[in-house]
């Protein structure tokens, strides 16, 4: 399964890079530089919404913890946190 999202993830990295290289030259004539980088960054700015409130949070989480929750199943049991001093 990472195997396959990885290149999942990797072919839409690489979709959306070739689609802002083909873009933004046609969209810099059509209606300049200052509304294109506005667009732009409008669309980072999403990004970094999307990712605040739509993806969770895996720190200090096992790895079954998260596929329980992406399959929508409970936990069953309290874990236990292991606090570390590693950054």
């Amino acid at each position: 399964l990472r195997g396959t999202v990885a290149t999942l993830i990797m072919a839409i990295s690489l979709g959306t890079d070739f689609a802002l290289l083909k873009l933004f030259a046609p969209l810099n004539t059509w209606i300049g530089y200052h509304s294109t980088f506005w667009i732009f960054s409008f669309i980072c700015l999403s990004n970094v919404f999307y990712l605040i409130f739509c993806v969770p949070e895996t720190k200090m989480r096992s790895l079954e913890d998260i596929y329980s929750d992406l399959e929508g199943r409970k936990r069953k049991k309290a874990e236990k946190v292991v606090e570390t001093n590693h950054v």
